[in-house]
Formats: C-alpha cells, structure tokens, sequence
C-alpha cells in the first residue's frame, strides 16, 4: 500500500512538472533575438478597441489576449469599472482570472528577473508611473536607436541620453515589457502612446510601481 502511494505522488508530482514545462515551452517559442542583440517576444500587442476597454488598461488588454486571444474582456471590464486603488483592481482580475488556466503573480524588479520571464516567453505587466518623458525625450531615444545599425555606438550614445532623473507624476498607467538587450541593458516597453520605447533598467526600476507576471 505504501508502494502504491509513494508511486501516486511520484506521478502525481511529474504530471505537475510537465505541465509547467509544457506551459512554459507554449509561451517560450514566441521569443526570437534578433541580429543586434534585441530578445523580444512576438505577438505582444492590444487587441481592437471594445466598449469599456479602458477600465481595463491597455496593459492588461495586451497580457490577457496574448495568453488567450479570445479572452472576454466585457465581463471584465464592467467588474472593474469605478475601481481606482491598484490593489483593487488586481485582486478583482485575479478573482476573474480563477473561472480561467491564467492567473498574475506579482514580480519584484529587477533586471534579470525581467530578462528571466522575457527568455520564457511570459511579457511583464508593469504599473508605472505617468512621466511627459514617454512621449518627449524618451520617444525621440527610440527613433534614434530605430536609425541606428550599430549596437555598439548605440551603447555608447546611450550613456550621454539615459535619464538619471525620471520625470514622474502620481498617477498610474499601464505598460507591457515585451522584451530586452543585455548589452545595451534597455527594455522593450510596448503599450504606451508611443508604440515601442527602450527603457534602460536604471530607467525602468525608477518608473515601475508594480509588476505582475503571467502564469497560465
């Protein structure tokens, strides 16, 4: 009898492992480096616009439909309308997300935790601070690193435009971290009114307020 239960939880506890292997090798194939260095993960964006959408947040829009691209988001939506406090509005998409396989398991910062959910395909929802900086110094950064073929002059010309002081508001906005260059140690941050901006870890650590992985 013991033979049996201790072989129950073997195969109990190796369903577990292949299913959190399989989980993650599902989400892992989406991400590709690209020739200068960029590792970034495909299909991170939001979906069309639906009534109510923004009581959701364009960054939790873009998680909730890249693990399920026919996530219904109106029950959601009308859930969350009138929700102001962050940890209300979190504990009520979690409480959503349990009808469902994905739930958001908030992740402290820092830069190789971030570079370890981006490697397993898993983008990071990120509550940020609102600063005129993303759609100012740091959307012309974006274009010049977009102009530039180098990655090795680009990290040199970051050095003299990396913010050491980031403008911030106190108001929240949401954003997505889709992606990273360890040798320029900038992050890809998809979802604000700038399509794509690069922040660097410096930067990013600065802007987060709160960050939430997904598990699925």
């Amino acid at each position: 009898m013991k033979k049996l239960c201790f072989a129950a939880a073997v195969i109990s506890v190796c369903a577990a492992l292949f299913a959190a292997s399989d989980s993650k090798g599902k989400y892992a194939k989406n991400v590709s480096a690209a020739p200068n260095g960029d590792v970034v993960i495909a299909g991170v964006k939001a979906p069309e616009y639906f009534k109510d959408s923004e009581f959701v947040g364009t960054g939790l829009l873009i998680l909730l439909s890249y693990a399920d691209a026919s996530f219904d988001f109106a029950p959601l939506a009308k859930i969350l309308k009138g929700e102001k406090a962050i940890a209300s509005i979190m504990a009520e998409v979690n409480k959503y997300l349990g009808k469902t396989k994905i739930s958001l398991q908030k992740l402290k910062f820092s830069g190789n935790a971030f570079m370890r959910e981006i490697d397993g395909g898993f983008p990071v929802l990120c509550w940020m601070y609102s600063s005129s900086a993303y759609d100012g110094a740091l959307k012309d950064r974006a274009a010049k690193r977009k102009a530039t073929a180098d990655i090795g002059a680009w990290k040199k010309e970051l050095r003299k435009l990396e913010l050491k002081n980031m403008p911030k508001e106190n108001i929240h906005t949401q954003a997505v971290v889709a992606g990273y260059d360890k040798a320029t140690g900038e992050f890809l941050v998809v979802g604000m009114k700038t399509p794509e901006l690069w922040l660097t870890a410096s930067e990013l650590k600065d802007a987060v307020f709160e960050a939430y992985t997904l598990r699925d």
